[in-house]
């Protein structure tokens, strides 16, 4: 991945991954070590991918708070305080768009599906 891109252009990546990498991106944890999305195989090839030069536009504004993107219909209902909540929905940059962010986050008002829309303020 680096070869292909670092070094012409900057990049934004914006998609949902189905990976949460960090702890704080999940509303729990350690009761979804063994759950898909949260096992260690991806999240250490997730943190490979981002190795490659890519990163975290929302860690880079809030870099120790929680937010989810993902909650489920059923836990939606409940205003998202039920379920395990996930962070699945991320926007990764290059190193020349980092000093560049001036905000991001979490569109938290739109119902329109079980994922919140992240966005990016450069």
């Amino acid at each position: 991945l680096k070869a292909k891109f670092l070094g012409k252009k900057e990049v934004i990546i914006c998609t949902d991954f189905n990976i949460s990498y960090s702890p704080l991106d999940l509303s729990n944890p350690q009761g979804c070590m063994n759950t898909t999305g949260y096992l260690k195989e991806e999240r250490e090839a997730f943190t490979d991918y981002l190795n490659s030069g890519l990163f975290d536009s929302y860690r880079i504004v809030n870099p120790f708070s929680q937010r989810f993107t993902w909650s489920g219909y059923g836990a939606k209902k409940i205003n998202n305080s039920a379920g395990n909540l996930y962070t699945f929905d991320y926007i990764f940059v290059t190193e020349g768009l980092k000093n560049k962010i001036m905000d991001a986050g979490v569109l938290f008002d739109f119902n329109c599906s079980d994922h919140y829309p992240v966005y990016l303020e450069i």
